[in-house]
């Protein structure tokens, strides 16, 4: 690929993402040019399967056996919305679960809102409690392949006795009130005529009292008391059990002030390290002999300044951080209305020039890339929740292998996600 082209920053769904793509001292390609490619001295595609609609027909040894000594995979998605690929997600996590490898998904939604979610899968919480679950989970999991996914832990978890169970905990930091109802019934069990009390000040910090919630000062004096209360609970935390149940109430707590620092100071805008500290928490909370694998969007998983930096850093090459390509198809994403959600074509052959590229090698086929020699740059797809097809340039960023990523897992095509409707 020849094509110089500049595309500055572009802020989706609150991440970062810093897309330049420009001729440099290495060679640039796109990935689906180079998978149409019959060899490449520098890379190494091994055919993982069939990639369909509602399914994949796989072969996973090749990628399972470079995870065999990794205590945490972080795995990538070029877009929210394509359905195949978070399948693809659910069946390596189920395959390493079936491994006996890990227990544990942490995934890109807010760690306050999946406490519900993880409730439910260890059986706490009745079936029917799962649709308000996902009522508080972003238009990606809140899908028919995600509610699959919640059923098939539910159902496993029901055969295993509890230190067996597998989990599910979410990481991002985004709304500041999913941890609210968890703060009040744990004071309703702990320290009744305080959770009565909470009603009267616990709104003022929620989005909708925005005016409010943005005095800065009053925000933390409010949690300066919510934890004052805590450490008087703490020493009252006789069992095993009280004391775990206090270090989730006290996590809880902390996502709120990390979201309402955020919201209060936008210039210090820490997201990704939010997500890491809160990932490194939950690694310290589970099972020491296990697995975690984090499912996220690339720009979060790849080792270049964010999440997979901050976890790279802190626990080398325990980590493999592996993102995911595309060449066309279908995603969902969220229109001009945030409430909406639709369907549109995703193959940019208008953003390319058309002799520059040859797509008569895709099938319905996953791939998996792995560099060989030195570090070498590729471009790949990048548009988060949103997409604007006049826009279209700015869904691309080039990342080197190995380096942003261990390797890539790349889908011929894509199929759109099925999102639920919100229910009532």
């Amino acid at each position: 690929m020849t094509k110089s082209i500049s595309l500055g920053r572009r802020i989706i769904m609150g991440c970062v993402f810093t897309c330049i793509l420009s001729q440099g001292t290495l060679a640039q390609t796109t990935v689906t040019e180079l998978v149409g490619q019959k060899e490449s001295p520098n890379f190494r595609i091994t055919d993982l399967g069939e990639s369909v609609p509602f399914g994949l027909n796989k072969n996973l040894d090749p990628l399972l056996s470079v995870l065999e000594k990794k205590k945490l995979l972080l795995i990538g998605e070029p877009t929210h919305g394509a359905a195949n690929v978070y399948l693809f997600k659910y069946d390596l996590f189920k395959e390493l679960v079936g491994l006996n490898r890990v227990k544990c998904l942490l995934i890109e939604a807010n760690f306050n809102s999946v406490l519900k979610l993880d409730d439910f899968v260890s059986g706490c919480t009745p079936m029917d409690s799962l649709a308000s679950g996902l009522n508080k989970m972003p238009f990606m999991h809140r899908t028919e392949e995600f509610k699959d996914l919640m059923l098939w832990m539910r159902a496993y978890n029901a055969s295993k006795e509890p230190h067996e169970h597998v989990h599910i905990y979410g990481i991002d930091v985004q709304d500041v009130d999913a941890g609210f109802d968890f703060i009040k019934k744990y004071f309703s069990k702990t320290d009744k005529s305080y959770a009565d009390s909470l009603s009267s000040f616990l709104p003022t910090m929620t989005p909708n009292k925005l005016p409010e919630w943005r005095h800065n000062v009053y925000t933390e004096a409010q949690l300066e008391d919510l934890q004052k209360h805590l450490e008087a609970v703490k020493k009252k935390a006789a069992s095993k059990s009280e004391s775990q149940e206090w270090q989730l109430a006290t996590r809880v707590l902390e996502n709120i002030r990390l979201c309402s620092h955020m919201y209060t100071h936008p210039r210090d805008f820490k997201r990704d390290l939010y997500m890491a500290e809160n990932v490194k928490w939950i690694l310290n909370l589970e099972r020491k002999d296990m697995g975690f694998v984090v499912s996220a969007h690339n720009g979060h998983v790849a080792n270049d300044g964010g999440l997979g930096t901050y976890l790279k850093e802190a626990l080398a090459d325990e980590v493999y951080t592996l993102g995911v390509d595309f060449g066309e198809g279908q995603i969902m994403a969220v229109s001009a209305s945030p409430d909406t959600v639709r369907s549109f074509k995703a193959h940019d052959v208008l953003f390319l020039e058309a002799d520059s590229i040859s797509l008569a090698h895709l099938s319905d086929r996953v791939r998996f890339i792995q560099p060989v020699n030195s570090k070498n740059d590729v471009i790949i797809r990048s548009s988060g929740a949103t997409y604007n097809q006049k826009r279209s340039q700015v869904y691309w960023r080039t990342v080197s292998l190995p380096g942003s990523f261990d390797s890539i897992v790349y889908f011929d095509r894509v199929y759109p996600s099925t999102v639920l409707p919100i229910s009532r």
